[in-house]
């Protein structure tokens, strides 16, 4: 009799348990939010999740729903925006994105649209501008970028391309004005700068040259007058300013020469006046001055007073004012064509306050700050149209801090966080987001 009782407690329990697992095998989950209104549900079968999954808004409103098929996402995805619009759409199969994928702004139009095989991008994408306008075009082929890409400003003119083949890293990249000129060109290699890069002026003709290795200049760094005349070569090491450094007039005659190292001026620092001789000589150690400049006449005999230097040609180059031989109170410089070409305030032989550049239209190119004859504070440049091209801060001659590059449409570019000199942050400007995106230690916006 006892073995008949245990064994009809046996069937019971059994029972009862059996009844609690397929309980729990098949079931509805959901989670809330600490209001107590309802933020994710979930449903499950033979213990797999099965069915659509949706999680809200506190408000209530649906915010997305994906759909499992015996614990396998597979079939369309949605989210939504909190007013109803549709957000995001995009098609599983078999726990793997697949097929069409699209994203809308909240207005309805169509942000981006990818396409992805097996989980990863495959075929053309396009990304838009709220006005409708494409922002980027290109192609992926099994999760590379591959053939052209194409970027462009918010008018529909093309901005930049880039073009990479198939299985090869590298990547020839060109950017244009507005106009439609060309305003870049080089080569990155893994989003890094390797080989040529040049800048180009507007109306045609090379502006600025440089060598560029893993990202960083290195070589000889030229720079042109709008005619093609050599106006600058300065080396560089490792991206920085290191070593001899002349400019030149437009005539070819050396304007000015020296030694910088680690960007900043070592050594003697001369400038001259057009016709070759003297104008000023400079005393750095390690970027500090070691007394103030000293300035002399054409004629060789040491400055004092307000003393007016020429072209060769005839035309007004230079009025700085000088005290026992020390320039002392205002300067300018001018272009041939008589507009200001640079202004600012020397005292005891040292730059002091605000030196300001000028483009030969008049319009105002940048602002530096000087304490005591060294670059220190911060910076603006504009374009010639005057908006804002680049701002940032100046420590001893190196970038220090945030320094954000503009388009002249006014939109953000790109940010970097500089210390001592060397950029540790990069971050590129999405316009779709509208938000600065981080790169890490890449140095190129241009991907």
């Amino acid at each position: 009799m006892r073995t008949f009782q245990l064994t009809i407690i046996s069937i019971i329990v059994t029972l009862g348990l059996v009844g609690c697992a397929a309980h729990e095998l098949n079931r509805v989950e959901k989670f809330y939010h600490e209001d107590g209104s309802l933020w994710f549900e979930s449903s499950y079968r033979n213990g797999k999740e099965h069915g659509f999954h949706k999680w809200y808004y506190k408000s209530g409103a649906l915010q997305g729903k994906y759909e499992y098929v015996d614990g396998e996402r597979h079939g369309v995805s949605q989210s939504y925006y909190e007013n109803g619009a549709l957000k995001e759409e995009e098609t599983y199969m078999h726990d793997k994105l697949h097929g069409t994928s699209k994203r809308y702004y909240e207005d309805g139009s169509l942000k981006s649209q990818y396409e992805l095989k097996d989980g990863t991008y495959h075929g053309p994408f396009k990304r838009y501008y709220r006005n409708g306008e494409v922002y980027q075009e290109g192609t992926y082929v099994d999760g590379k970028a591959s053939g052209v890409i194409r970027y462009y400003f918010e008018s529909g003119d093309l901005w930049v391309e880039g073009v990479r083949e198939e299985d090869r890293p590298d990547e020839s990249v060109v950017e244009y004005y507005m106009s439609g000129q060309l305003k870049m060109e080089g080569t990155l290699t893994e989003n890094k700068w390797n080989g040529p890069l040049k800048y180009y002026y507007e109306a045609g003709g090379v502006a600025v040259e440089y060598h560029m290795k893993d990202g960083k200049a290195e070589g000889i760094e030229k720079r042109y007058y709008a005619d093609g005349s050599l106006r600058a070569e300065t080396v560089l090491k490792n991206g920085e300013k290191d070593g001899v450094y002349t400019t030149y007039f437009e005539s070819g005659a050396m304007q000015s020469k020296g030694v910088l190292k680690d960007g900043k001026p070592d050594g003697a620092q001369e400038n001259y006046y057009d016709s070759g001789a003297l104008q000023t000589t400079c005393q750095y150690d390690s970027g500090k001055p070691t007394e103030g400049c000293h300035g002399y006449t054409e004629g060789g005999h040491p400055a004092d007073g307000l003393v007016v230097g020429h072209y060769r040609t005839g035309e007004l180059e230079s009025e700085i004012r000088y005290v026992n031989g020390m320039p002392d109170g205002d300067c300018k410089t001018y272009y041939q064509s008589g507009v200001v070409s640079s202004e600012g305030n020397w005292q005891n032989g040292l730059l002091k306050g605000i030196v300001m550049n000028y483009y030969e239209s008049g319009a105002l190119a940048n602002e530096l700050m000087y304490t005591n004859g060294v670059l220190k504070g911060s910076y603006i440049s504009r374009y010639e149209s005057g908006s804002v091209k680049e701002v940032g801060f100046v420590e001893d001659w190196q970038m220090n801090g945030l320094r954000t590059q503009y388009l002249e449409t006014g939109v953000p570019y790109a940010q970097a966080f500089y210390q001592d000199g060397e950029a540790m942050r990069h971050s590129c400007y999405d316009p779709l987001e509208r938000t600065f995106l981080d790169q890490g230690g890449d140095h190129s916006c241009d991907e």
